[in-house]
């Protein structure tokens, strides 16, 4: 049950930031008029309440939740150039929220990976079931490593590293 309500948020977050990470020209200036400035201050101002809830859903300490604070100050940063009339070349919004994009995707399938790590041990698995979970723990390694480096991927890989382990 865990593991599905982490998904489900986990992808809504990511397939918003997706959708801004994909939108708009590449190379035009941006010159945001009132209306424009106003649906992306408060479209930044969501992503910064969503990756709040997700922080203290997670209950997030130490290195994770640092992590957290980073994002937030590059989104706090954001609205203020915007709400500020700053001049922001075309890629800075798009570059600052791919980078945030493949962050929360490593951070998601690492804490997805753990959380098959955990449900090994809960099972006290042994045998054939412990080498699939090893299996599992690997193709997530492997998912982890190409997203760090920027490669691409097709959903159906992630579909099937997020398929449970068959008994």
């Amino acid at each position: 049950m865990r593991i599905r309500t982490i998904s489900a948020i986990s992808m809504v977050g990511l397939t918003s930031l997706t959708a801004v990470a994909l939108a708009g020209p590449v190379g035009i200036q941006r010159s945001f008029n009132s209306e424009q400035q106003s649906g992306s201050i408060d479209y930044l101002q969501g992503m910064r309440e969503d990756l709040s809830r997700q922080a203290a859903l997670e209950n997030a300490k130490g290195p994770l939740l640092i992590r957290y604070m980073e994002k937030r100050a590059k989104l706090d940063d954001l609205i203020n150039r915007l709400k500020s009339d700053q001049q922001m070349a075309p890629e800075e919004i798009p570059s600052s929220l791919d980078t945030q994009q493949q962050s929360g995707a490593v951070d998601y399938l690492q804490a997805i990976r753990e959380d098959f790590s955990q449900q090994a041990a809960l099972e006290n698995a042994k045998g054939p079931l412990l080498i699939r979970y090893m299996e599992k723990r690997a193709q997530f390694d492997g998912l982890i490593n190409r997203l760090k480096s920027g490669q691409q991927m097709a959903p159906e890989e992630i579909d099937q590293a997020l398929a449970p382990v068959s008994r």
